[in-house]
């Protein structure tokens, strides 16, 4: 997987936002969320790996009352070389 662009966002959230399209091969690509890099240091073409942490989980309302669910986000890294 190599980043194909690299537009920084800044947001409200804990910024920098850092997004970039994701050629996954084989014409597959994704807008991803970019995790664990300074702006700027990614450049086209770079390999990157998924990342996967935890969100708060969500509250759902279910046959029997309530049920809390786990969640996970992913977003990408730079690998390191």
């Amino acid at each position: 997987m190599s980043v194909k662009k690299w537009p920084a966002c800044r947001s409200a959230l804990k910024t920098p936002l850092i997004h970039a399209i994701i050629d996954l091969g084989h014409g597959l690509r994704l807008l991803s969320r970019i995790v664990n890099s300074p702006p700027g240091q990614l450049k086209e073409g770079d390999e990157v790996k998924l990342f996967v942490f935890p969100i708060p989980s969500m509250v759902l309302d279910v046959k029997d009352g309530t049920k809390e669910s786990p969640r996970v986000f992913f977003a990408f890294e730079p690998v390191k070389k």
